[in-house]
């Protein structure tokens, strides 16, 4: 029987201890600012069939991101909204909403074999009026604006365990998983129900 040597057990088990195999995480590991993406792609194509099951076969949409943009301190981090990441996105909302009007309009002039221009002049209307009124009701200005307001967060946070926990100055707090990469960090946010992961790199 092989005796065992406590001291070298002890003495590996203090260096693991103390090198973490890399999974030590302090703020040091934060500190600096990072830019990462919010995709919303399946969450906006959810909430439009949601108000119509009819959609469900027409909504498919390309590339609705979000940039945000964390700055980390020691002890204090502060989120934004990037704007041309905003303005992309009502774009890229619009072409699929627009993409989504022609082939349902489509879809149904074939099903009673009329013109695409018969459908929209049945609701007396033509294609673009239509559209510019889909669009207009849609207020994606407003929401934008909105959220652009909801994201420009400033506060302290603090390490707990696999998750930040940011404080701000109204008294509430907010719980955000992260995970480091090898040269990302992924932080993922909630709106209580759904959770949206934010593939984070760093500014140089």
């Amino acid at each position: 029987m092989k005796k065992r040597n406590l001291l070298v057990a002890l003495a590996m088990a203090v260096v693991m201890l103390f090198t973490g195999c890399g999974s030590s995480v302090t703020p040091d590991n934060f500190v600096g600012k990072w830019t990462g993406t919010l995709d919303f792609t399946e969450h906006f194509e959810s909430l439009m069939v949601a108000q119509n099951d009819k959609l469900k076969d027409y909504a498919n949409f390309e590339n609705l991101t979000f940039t945000i943009v964390f700055e980390f301190t020691e002890d204090t981090v502060s989120l934004s909204l990037d704007e041309s990441s905003a303005q992309q996105f009502i774009t890229n909302a619009e072409a699929g909403i627009v993409s989504m009007i022609d082939a349902m309009a489509k879809d149904e002039a074939a099903a009673i074999d009329v013109t695409v221009e018969d459908i929209f002049a049945g609701m007396n209307t033509t294609r673009d009026a239509y559209v510019q009124s889909v669009m207009s009701a849609m207020q994606f200005d407003v929401m934008i604006s909105e959220l652009a307001k909801a994201l420009e967060l400033s506060g302290n946070y603090y390490i707990d365990e696999e998750v930040l926990v940011v404080t701000y100055a109204d008294d509430t707090y907010e719980k955000m998983k992260y995970n480091f990469g090898k040269e990302t960090l992924t932080i993922t946010i909630s709106d209580g129900t759904n959770e949206f992961p934010i593939l984070c790199e760093k500014t140089k």
